[in-house]
C-alpha cells in the first residue's frame, strides 16, 4: 500500500467509525486490525486520535466546499435538494451526518476539534441561510420566518431525521423530506 493510500483509507475508516459508532468507541487498534496495517502505520499517519478527529473534520469542510462549488450553477432548489440527498445516502447507508455524530460527544472531545466542528456547523448553516433567504426572495420557497432559524431546523430535522430512521425505517425519512419541501411551499 503506498503511503498516500494507507492515509486515505485510515482517514476514510475513521470517519465511518465516527459516523457509525462515534468518535470515543473506536481505537487506533480496530482500525489498524480493520485495514490490515500495523498500529504505528496509524500512528505514523495521525500521531494522536485528536490529530485524527481534526483530519476528519478538516476533510468534511473540504467537502461541503466542494458541494457548494459543484451546486452553485444550480437553481435554489436543485441545490437544495442536493444537501438534502447528501442526508438520504447517509439514512441508506444506516450512518448519522458527522455533524450529528459528532455533536453528541461535543462535550467530551478536545477544544480543537469543538472549535474545528463549530466552524463545519456554522458552514453548513450559512450555507442554507442564504439559499432560503435568496430562495424566499425570490419567491421560491415561503415561510414565516428568519432564514436563519428556517435553516436552524432544517438541518436538526435532517439530522435527527437519519437517526429516527435507524430505529423506523428509510420511509420515515422520505417522508420527513416531504415535509420539509411542503412546509418551505414547494410540494403544491
Amino acid at each position: 500500500m503506498a503511503r498516500l493510500d494507507t492515509r486515505q483509507q485510515i482517514l476514510d475508516l475513521a470517519e465511518e467509525l465516527i459516523r457509525s459508532k462515534g468518535y470515543n468507541s473506536f481505537s487506533y487498534h480496530e482500525i489498524s486490525h480493520t485495514l490490515g496495517v500495523k498500529n504505528a502505520a496509524v500512528h505514523y499517519h495521525f500521531p494522536t486520535k485528536e490529530v485524527l478527529g481534526l483530519e476528519v473534520i478538516r476533510s468534511a469542510i473540504q467537502r461541503f466546499k466542494d458541494f457548494k462549488e459543484e451546486t452553485a450553477s444550480l437553481s435554489l432548489e436543485e441545490q437544495l435538494d442536493a444537501f438534502i440527498q447528501t442526508y438520504s445516502i447517509n439514512s441508506e447507508n444506516d450512518k448519522v451526518c458527522l455533524v450529528g455524530a459528532i455533536s453528541v460527544e461535543f462535550y467530551g472531545l478536545p477544544e480543537n476539534m469543538t472549535n474545528v466542528m463549530k466552524g463545519l456547523t456554522r458552514l453548513i448553516h450559512d450555507w442554507v441561510t442564504n439559499l432560503l433567504a435568496m430562495g424566499k426572495a425570490e419567491g421560491m420557497f415561503a415561510f414565516d420566518m428568519k432564514p436563519e432559524t428556517k435553516a436552524t431546523m432544517i438541518i436538526t430535522n435532517l439530522a435527527a431525521g437519519v437517526q429516527i430512521a435507524r430505529l423506523m425505517g428509510n420511509e420515515t425519512f422520505s417522508d420527513l423530506i416531504k415535509g420539509i419541501k411542503t412546509d418551505l411551499g414547494l410540494n403544491k
